[in-house]
């Protein structure tokens, strides 16, 4: 995936399956509510996103708290590498691809889709 790609966060806004959202998250208000304090996040605005990557991006903000900032990752940095010189940059996958492999719905989620160790979210959640 290009993360230079302008089109990027439209498609991934675009995968949102409300209804999904709406039984995955469905009595975790509380704990998403806290999350986005947490991340100084309006929740209003993340929830036009899948609930994985709701979650991806609470995952995210709590990494930069901790000094990690996604972008001088390695996706990033081979990117400039590349297209400095005038390479041509080609991905490997879409925005879109990357949706579909991250909220495959015919696959059973189970109480083990929760981060181990982390006291923030309860055993089994979001799965639904």
């Amino acid at each position: 995936m290009d993360p230079a790609d302008p089109g990027l966060v439209p498609a991934l806004l675009a995968a949102t399956d409300a209804a999904r959202n709406g039984r995955v998250l469905a009595g975790h208000e509380a704990v998403l509510a806290r999350l986005a304090a947490d991340a100084c996040m309006p929740l209003a605005g993340l929830a036009r996103m899948p609930a994985v990557l709701q979650l991806m991006t609470f995952g995210l903000a709590e990494a930069r708290r901790e000094g990690l900032h996604p972008e001088v990752g390695v996706d990033a940095v081979l990117l400039e590498m590349a297209t400095r010189p005038g390479k041509r940059f080609v991905p490997l996958e879409t925005a879109g691809q990357q949706v579909a492999a991250m909220t495959d719905w015919t696959r059973p989620t189970s109480a083990s889709s929760s981060p181990k160790g982390c006291s923030r979210w309860p055993a089994g959640w979001p799965a639904r």
